[in-house]
């Protein structure tokens, strides 16, 4: 035999922890707070999740970003993670996000990757029927954390109305509810 292989059958199972959903917290459910505070127990039960997300965005994030290698300009990842949090939930325009952050769009590509294959986020592709023939509209991106997007969006405290983040947040909540529950 000429090389070694592991296959290790018996680890095929993969398993992922999201954060909190409404069927989780049942009673102890306020969508107000969830869409403020975010999915993480810790920020959830917090009187100050605004310390605890700020914890997670520097300490575990960045660095877990930093450790791999992943970036080269921690600076522009940076920008980059403040717009894609604007833009969360929203298509994706590789070049107008790239042009916001002075990189290029491959660059802005591999951004997107790295948060993707961290489980920072979560990609949705677009409903397209190819009947027509016409190409579908882009994916769109989802931070696996409202508080996370909350924070680098700088937002102020949700109330729940009629407002653009509000919405954009109800929107992510929405599909981590549908993600969590597959």
């Amino acid at each position: 035999m000429g090389g070694r292989y592991n296959l290790l059958g018996g680890r095929t199972n993969s398993y992922k922890l999201h954060g909190l959903t409404s069927h989780e917290l049942d009673d102890n459910f306020d969508l107000e707070k969830i869409i403020n505070s975010g999915y993480f127990l810790a920020s959830y039960l917090s009187e100050n999740p605004k310390s605890f997300l700020s914890a997670y965005v520097g300490e575990y994030l960045i660095n877990e970003i930093i450790s791999e290698s992943a970036v080269r300009k921690l600076d522009s990842f940076q920008v980059f993670l403040e717009s894609a949090a604007i833009r969360d939930g929203s298509k994706i325009n590789y070049t107008s996000i790239a042009r916001e952050c002075n990189v290029d769009v491959k660059t802005m590509q591999g951004y997107y990757a790295i948060l993707s294959d961290a489980l920072f986020g979560y990609w949705l592709p677009p409903y397209a029927r190819t009947a027509n023939g016409r190409k579908p509209a882009s994916d769109k991106f989802y931070f696996a954390d409202v508080g996370v997007v909350n924070f680098l969006a700088k937002r102020g405290q949700l109330i729940e109305s009629r407002s653009v983040d509000f919405s954009q947040a109800f929107e992510n909540w929405v599909f981590h509810e549908v993600l969590t529950s597959l």
